[in-house]
């Protein structure tokens, strides 16, 4: 969707900037003002803690503004964007930055706030029980709030302790759920800005919940301790209502909504697991919406649950506004193409830009009415978008397969577009272009590898053009296009296809003239012996490809770039080989940018 003109986009930026010192403000505001809350328990009604949670506020938003600012300059400074997107690992895809923002979130929620927040909290306790002797008061997890006298015997050294770490852990959540949010947003025009890849965000996000899933463990298993000092039965805390549950706002319903919050996160959790996730996606995309269930449960438990929530809600809200309105905005599909390789190539109408690498989110209303699946888009000069994908008939069921069925009937349908998402290569917008390029693909992942190589080229490239020459390796004989400005472009692309260089797509590129060197690899159980030499019937390493012929192109000063796009084994193997690669040429940089096959 198009966020307007130049004005109205600087107005959003703008808008989306200043919303973050906004918020801050606003939690000082809701601070100083209970009439606000509209929680069972009131943080605001604490004095004590209005220091402790405005120095965490201070650092949550110093830490977002930190981030913007590395991500801003990683966008636009080559040698930053090649060191927080390097890999951390030989054969996993997880880069610098991403472990860098992790580790720093962790050291910042779990180890510098609790620094500063646990004194304050240890002496509000401590200060709090000698005053209460005799007293009729309550006494709950977070303060005195017994239905019955305090017994000074149960406020031993060890319990003042629990009840400092039930408030520690309790904020430490409060920052993780700041943090969780602000990257779900697919519509962010501060993630366009940033240019923040989208499986990076998915990545963060995910890793965050986690967390937030094992803290919330802790926290519970705090109160539970806590709270066995007292006579009352512990399990009693989470199912049962006291009688005076009708008088709201003081505390009656704290342990009930957290164990609700926790429930409701438990089953986001479960179902966001990998096998889930990968298996079963709709159970996992329905189910996460009960975060916002737990989310509310959790506001009610405590009001500073959302207090680090309100910019990352706000954007989120924006989002799904901009979703809804896609949803209802159908395009024409141009063409339906069944390829004698398997795949199914799609074309529609599409205006508006699209990078190569970035995907689009489509629903076929014919298949289902709620369902949207990411799509690699491949653009085309005509003002339309292509697409690649496979359909498997052993899975009738699955929404691949049944919009191949309602296409192959009917291919004069209309789609439903959102987007564009993801990150553009940065092979494709490079000003100072690599010596060679390699592109290492698998099945679908060909789509975002036409994309970039289209777009290198440039539109009037062709197997003809006279600004493309041949180069030849002396030793092995190995024949490979050198283009205009000096870049050679090599395709491996691997697919289970007997067909697979049928592919009406990749066509130009097999011609001997050709400004691509393609190898095309035929994985199928029932692979035939093919006597075109761009046809082999194995799997392939990558480590091989590269000596074979990417070595003979290199020296001391050359930059090598890799696109990776396929099934995580595959991926991983590739990673492996670019690492033996690496350490054979110590002086070739090599920088390699990975598309997620599956989120």
């Amino acid at each position: 969707m198009k966020f307007g003109n130049q004005a109205s986009q600087i107005a959003l930026t703008l808008f989306c900037v200043l919303l973050f010192p906004a918020s801050w403000v606003f939690v000082h505001f809701l601070m100083v003002n209970k009439q606000w809350c509209f929680a069972d328990f009131c943080v605001e009604s604490m004095g004590s803690r209005r220091v402790p949670v405005r120095n965490t506020l201070a650092i949550y938003y110093s830490f977002i503004a930190f981030v913007a600012i590395v991500a801003f300059f990683s966008a636009r400074v080559s040698s930053v964007r090649r060191f927080v997107s390097h890999t951390v690992f030989s054969t996993l895809t997880i880069t610098v930055g991403e472990l860098a923002f992790f580790i720093l979130a962790i050291i910042l929620t779990s180890i510098v706030v609790p620094a500063i927040i646990w004194t304050p909290y240890f002496n509000m306790w401590a200060a709090t029980v000698p005053k209460t002797t005799g007293m009729d008061m309550t006494m709950n997890m977070t303060m005195t709030m017994a239905s019955s006298k305090i017994d000074p015997s149960n406020w031993t050294w060890i319990r003042l302790v629990y009840e400092t770490l039930i408030l520690v852990t309790g904020d430490i959540l409060a920052l993780l759920l700041g943090l969780s949010i602000l990257p779900v947003s697919k519509n962010s025009i501060l993630g366009k800005i940033l240019d923040l890849p989208y499986t990076t965000t998915v990545r963060i996000h995910r890793w965050i919940g986690y967390s937030i899933f094992w803290i919330t463990i802790i926290h519970l298993l705090i109160t539970m301790m806590a709270s066995a000092m007292d006579p009352k039965p512990v399990y009693q805390l989470f199912f049962t209502i006291s009688k005076d549950a009708s008088i709201y706002g003081s505390l009656n319903y704290i342990y009930i909504t957290g164990f609700i919050s926790f429930f409701f996160l438990a089953i986001v959790i479960g179902t966001s697991l990998p096998y889930i996730r990968r298996n079963f996606f709709n159970t996992f995309y329905w189910t996460h919406f009960l975060i916002f269930l737990s989310v509310a449960a959790a506001y009610i438990h405590a009001s500073m649950s959302i207090f680090y929530m309100i910019p990352g809600l706000i954007l989120y809200t924006m989002d799904v506004f901009i979703r809804i309105y896609n949803s209802f905005t159908y395009t024409s599909i141009v063409s339906v193409v069944m390829e004698d390789s398997g795949l199914i190539t799609l074309t529609a109408k599409f205006d508006e830009p699209v990078g190569p690498g970035e995907f689009m989110r489509v629903k076929l209303a014919s298949v289902s009415n709620f369902e949207f699946h990411p799509w690699s888009a491949i653009p085309n000069n005509n003002g339309t978008l292509s697409f690649v994908f496979s359909a498997d008939s052993s899975h009738p069921k699955e929404w691949s397969y049944k919009a191949m069925k309602s296409l192959s009937e009917n291919p004069n349908q209309s789609i439903s577009l959102q987007g564009p998402y993801g990150k553009k290569i940065q092979f494709t917008a490079n000003k100072t272009r690599e010596d060679v390029l390699v592109f290492y693909v698998g099945g679908t992942g060909i789509a975002p590898a036409i994309a970039a190589i289209s777009s290198i080229l440039g539109p009037n490239v062709t197997e003809s053009d006279p600004h493309v020459k041949q180069g030849k390796d002396s030793e092995q004989g190995n024949y490979t296009a050198v283009n205009a400005d000096g870049t050679r472009i090599f395709l491996f692309w691997a697919a289970s296809s007997e067909k697979i260089n049928n592919f009406s797509l990749i066509q130009p590129w097999l011609e001997p003239n050709s400004p691509v060197t393609v190898q095309l690899f035929d994985t199928s159980a029932s692979a035939i012996e093919s006597k075109s030499s761009l046809i082999n019937q194995h799997r392939p390493h990558l480590k091989g490809l590269l000596n074979k012929f990417i070595s003979p192109f290199t020296d001391d000063n050359s930059k090598i770039g890799v696109f990776l796009c396929g099934p995580e084994g595959f991926v991983k193997d590739a990673l492996l080989s670019i690492e033996t690669f690496k350490k054979k040429n110590k002086n070739v940089r090599v920088t390699v940018e990975i598309e997620s096959f599956a989120l």
